[in-house]
C-alpha cells in the first residue's frame, strides 16, 4: 500500500511540475509577445518621427533652393521683359 501511494505522489508531483512548467512557458511568452508588441510601437513612433523631420528638412531645402534658382532667373527674365517692352514701345 506504501508503495502505490508513494507512486500515486510521484505522479501527481509529476503532474503538478509538468503544470507549473506549462503555466511559466505561458506567462513567458505573454510577457514576450507584450514586450514586442511595446517594442514594436516604440519603433514605429520612431520611424514616423524621422520620416516627419526629414519631410520638414527636405521641404526647407527645397525651398531654399527655389528662392535660390528665382533669385537668379528673375533679373534675367526682368530684362527680358523689359526688352521686349522696349522694342513693342518703339516699333
Amino acid at each position: 500500500f506504501a508503495d502505490a501511494v508513494s507512486a500515486i505522489l510521484g505522479i501527481v508531483h509529476q503532474y503538478m511540475d509538468q503544470q507549473i512548467k506549462e503555466v511559466v512557458r505561458e506567462a513567458v511568452q505573454i510577457q514576450t509577445d507584450r514586450l514586442q508588441d511595446s517594442l514594436q510601437r516604440e519603433n514605429d513612433e520612431f520611424l514616423r518621427n524621422i520620416y516627419e523631420n526629414m519631410k520638414k528638412v527636405l521641404k526647407e531645402l527645397v525651398k531654399n533652393q527655389v528662392k535660390e534658382q528665382v533669385s537668379r532667373i528673375l533679373p534675367r527674365i526682368e530684362e527680358s521683359v523689359n526688352a521686349t517692352l522696349e522694342a513693342k514701345v518703339l516699333t
